[in-house]
């Protein structure tokens, strides 16, 4: 199980008088998306619009929203679904406010800027893909331990933690894909003289 995501900045564009500002965020939840969308709606409470879309998979299922808040339908928050749709983002909402400058654009212009708008906050964003990861327990004697920098780590693992005491408590996740894998080269390392504990699994981000 893996997916992308995205966070940006503010990202800003003017047509014909209009501005247009979209973000993009991360969330985990429904929840959380709905909560974002207000907390914009609060911001820009002096806009004209404030349309948005969010693809959130939570409990096995993919739940879709988006809104033209007043503009024609069909102009605003499918443009901005489908822009992330392509980026093939997850577990984002993104959020274009539009301030009228006076001059309409029309149906078709509409559909190009909000479009333009949340392309543009996904160029800018930081980009990451969440991956289902094995998470482990070793530890170490220090004797083992100053063996493991010669331990080559697969792709897409990450040491989360390090404890120093009497042993040294090393807990890294690695992408499940190459758990099993990952275990028989450690237990090859270390002739099978060193324990390893699998915990439970983790999501854990890297960046794209």
């Amino acid at each position: 199980m893996s997916f992308i995501t995205a966070n940006s900045d503010e990202y800003r564009l003017e047509i014909k008088r209009s501005e247009f500002i979209c973000v993009i965020r991360h969330v985990d939840s429904e929840a959380e998306a709905k909560d974002f969308i207000a907390e914009r709606k609060k911001i820009h409470s002096l806009a004209t619009h404030n349309c948005y879309a969010y693809r959130v998979s939570e409990d096995g299922t993919e739940r879709v929203r988006y809104s033209d808040d007043g503009e024609p339908q069909g102009t605003a928050g499918l443009p901005i679904l489908n822009v992330l749709k392509n980026k093939e983002f997850m577990n984002v909402v993104a959020v274009v406010t539009r301030y009228f400058g006076g001059i309409k654009l029309g149906g078709g212009g509409l559909v190009r800027a909000y479009s333009e708008a949340c392309a543009g906050a996904a160029e800018i964003a930081k980009v990451t893909e969440c991956v289902l990861c094995a998470e482990f327990r070793i530890e170490f004697s220090y004797e083992n331990y100053k063996k493991f920098s010669a331990f080559k780590l697969p792709e897409r693992s990450v040491i989360r933690s390090t404890e120093y005491s009497d042993k040294v408590s090393v807990r890294l996740a690695v992408d499940e894909k190459y758990a099993s894998d990952f275990v028989s080269a450690f237990d090859n390392f270390y002739c099978k003289r060193q324990p390893i504990s699998r915990l439970s699994d983790v999501l854990v981000s890297f960046e794209r």
